[in-house]
């Protein structure tokens, strides 16, 4: 109850300090179901700003690693399809990407040695709750956003993301209708995806057992990221 109680303040307060209004609730698409989604309209520009929330219990952060290799698309995929539907609701206007992003529902701590006023208790807590994901820095957007954390990007980057996650979904795609389903689990240098799997005893993966192997997914830093994905853009292009 405190923690509802506390995320329904924090929401209020981040509305009240940006220009973006929710524009639905549970927003449902082929293939799935958008928590929020908040546009922001510029008349004079002839423009919409859209932004996709996902709210999250666990500790979920955005990472363009893992969106590279395919394991965090979801926002991104959201957002396509959200693009798509307020494209159809605006028709003679250009629609264009804010960013996408996480809710933590949570309780936070704040640590001070003194009691705090209620004041700056109140803005050291909206900082620990407040949005993180994906922001497109183009076209002044933060500057009519709510404070955010996560990663900014240029409208040209943001471009080059879209690109490889349509990529990443159609190869992705491909495979399943192919009937491709082996038993070859992702691993990085820090994790495997078994950890968090319900089904190991299922699938029977054992990389004990002859055949059996993980996927090993490359670590890279962000530069070597963004001339990869550049790479592939212009691969598609060509």
């Amino acid at each position: 109850r405190r923690i509802l109680r506390r995320t329904v303040w924090a929401l209020q307060e981040q509305l009240k300090h940006g220009a973006f209004r929710p524009e639905g609730f549970e927003v449902r698409f082929q293939g799935g179901r958008i928590d929020r989604v908040d546009i922001m309209e510029e008349p004079e520009n002839n423009r919409v700003y859209v932004k996709v929330i996902d709210y999250k219990t666990g500790n979920t952060s955005f990472d363009l690693l893992a969106l590279y290799h395919g394991l965090q698309l979801q926002l991104m995929v959201y957002l396509d399809a959200v693009m798509e539907l307020e494209q159809r609701l605006h028709p003679d206007k250009e629609v264009v990407p804010a960013g996408v992003y996480y809710y933590q529902i949570q309780e936070p701590f704040v640590e001070s040695t003194a009691a705090l006023p209620e004041e700056e208790l109140e803005k050291k807590l909206l900082n620990e709750l407040k949005l993180k994901g994906l922001t497109n820095s183009g076209n002044h957007v933060p500057e009519h956003m709510e404070s955010v954390g996560g990663i900014s990007v240029t409208p040209e980057e943001f471009r080059v993301l879209q690109h490889h996650v349509r990529r990443k979904v159609r190869e992705f795609g491909s495979g399943i209708l192919s009937g491709e389903i082996p038993a070859s689990p992702y691993r990085t240098e820090k994790q495997t995806a078994c950890e968090r799997c319900a089904f190991a005893a299922v699938c029977g993966f054992d990389p004990g057992l002859p055949g059996y192997r993980y996927r090993r997914l490359r670590s890279m830093d962000t530069e070597t990221l963004w001339e990869k994905m550049r790479e592939e853009e212009e691969e598609g292009e060509e």
